[in-house]
């Protein structure tokens, strides 16, 4: 009897050894499995950042080489919209790689500072020697980030960037002298040639609007749940940092299984970003029907008192810009962006990186110019649709309140802005469309 008394633990010690380590092994395979799921991700978009700053490069070297104002116009204008959709890929990865980011300041600054010259040209000046060899600083250094960029490129089959965004000091050969080569030029471009407007964007500000207790995984894991009850297998992955913005990060899965990748705020529970892959072709879903959805899952956020302010289809994928509403005034600082997928209708992308970082009560000031004044000095070529009164970022830190007429032009369409207490222009963009969509410049 007592050798039976020893065999029955023994034999149930052995089970539960084996139960403990296939839910290890469970556990390690699917972390690994969400691992490389934002691992593709990340590497998708280092792939468009790099043909990206390919074409950027070559539009450098074209516009340092010419002498005509009218092609220099139109490389220009180019060079604006490509630095633009270079920085949209940049953010897209991981936000702790401290040498992207400043990759990232380095095109804006390019793009800013290219818009300034093009505006020069279209009032008949000439570029003249000191911006002539700025443009060719622009050039020399563009290169030299390319060239670190195709080193990356060079070594994807062995770069992680997960083990990146976490500050790895593993990394040895190609990949960490191309990084240190990227960090030693990027600590010296910002100070270097030219601080544009917008330089700093959301990066340097402490936000806002997230002034709320810390919550623990377990209530971030029930919001996520609550925000995405269609989702399967949603399962926390780790910890990050964006933006000065503290994150959970969570993968999971749709019915459809499309694999998700969302962040919500230590602060609050906030959602902060998600994104889907998206596999449904084809257009079955109208753009109301979008808007519609749009709205609602913006509403399930508690993101309250906002409007749509802008649209852009791209394939069958519809992103829509919010910004909040105070008396009327649309503020385009505290902006949200969402993805629709027009073959189901469904959310495939949030971010509200810019709504936190800027978003707070204010007080608006009295508007000291009619909007029948600040029409006056709005183009008459251009056929006036909308105006609104808005608040518009003014520099790094500071916002203006302004008249914006909406209208077209010669098949083009443009937006103006008119300060509400000078009555001057401070602002005039304009819709390209681009193989990727519509921006405005």
């Amino acid at each position: 009897m007592k050798k039976r008394r020893y065999i029955i633990p023994i034999a149930g010690l052995s089970v539960a050894l084996a139960l403990v380590t296939g839910l290890f092994i469970w556990y390690a395979l699917y972390t690994m499995k969400t691992d490389n799921i934002l691992e593709g991700y990340y590497q998708k978009s280092f792939a468009d950042v790099s043909n990206y700053a390919d074409n950027l490069d070559m539009s450098l070297s074209k516009l340092a080489a010419t002498k005509d104002s009218q092609e220099q116009q139109k490389l220009l204008n180019k060079i604006a919209v490509q630095t633009a959709l270079l920085e949209v890929n940049i953010a897209q990865m991981p936000a702790n790689i401290e040498q992207m980011q400043r990759t990232a300041k380095f095109i804006n600054q390019v793009g800013d500072y290219c818009k300034m010259l093009s505006e020069k040209l279209a009032n008949g000046e000439k570029l003249n020697q000191k911006e002539l060899d700025t443009i060719n600083e622009f050039k020399r250094h563009c290169a030299s980030v390319n060239h670190e960029f195709k080193s990356f490129a060079n070594t994807s089959g062995t770069m992680n960037f997960r083990r990146l965004s976490k500050r790895d000091k593993g990394f040895t050969g190609d990949i960490a002298g191309s990084l240190k080569n990227l960090e030693e030029l990027t600590s010296k471009i910002p100070v270097l040639i030219y601080d544009g407007p917008f330089s700093e964007g959301v990066d340097e500000i402490q936000p806002k609007f997230l002034n709320f207790e810390m919550i623990e995984i377990k209530a971030a894991t029930q919001k996520t749940i609550e925000l995405f009850p269609d989702f399967l297998d949603i399962a926390y992955s780790g910890d990050s940092n964006a933006k000065r913005i503290e994150l959970y990060n969570f993968s999971a899965k749709t019915k459809d299984n499309e694999h998700s990748y969302i962040q919500l705020s230590k602060k609050g529970g906030k959602l902060i970003m998600f994104t889907t892959e998206t596999t449904a072709a084809g257009i079955k879903v109208n753009k109301e029907k979008c808007l519609e959805n749009a709205a609602a899952f913006l509403q399930k956020t508690e993101i309250p008192d906002m409007k749509p302010v802008w649209e852009c289809v791209n394939g069958n994928i519809m992103t829509i810009s919010f910004a909040s509403v105070q008396n009327n005034v649309i503020i385009y600082p505290d902006m949200v962006k969402i993805k629709m997928s027009m073959a189901d209708g469904s959310v495939k992308g949030f971010e509200a990186m810019q709504y936190y970082a800027n978003h707070t009560e204010r007080e608006i000031p009295e508007s000291q110019k009619t909007a029948l004044e600040c029409r006056q000095n709005v183009s008459d070529n251009i056929l006036i649709e909308n105006e609104r009164l808005v608040i518009i970022p003014k520099g790094n830190h500071s916002e203006r309140l302004a008249y914006e007429f909406s209208g077209t032009f010669d098949g083009d369409t443009y937006y103006v802005y008119i300060d509400a207490r000078t009555g001057r222009q401070v602002n005039i963009l304009k819709v390209i469309k681009t193989a990727e969509g519509t921006l405005l410049m």
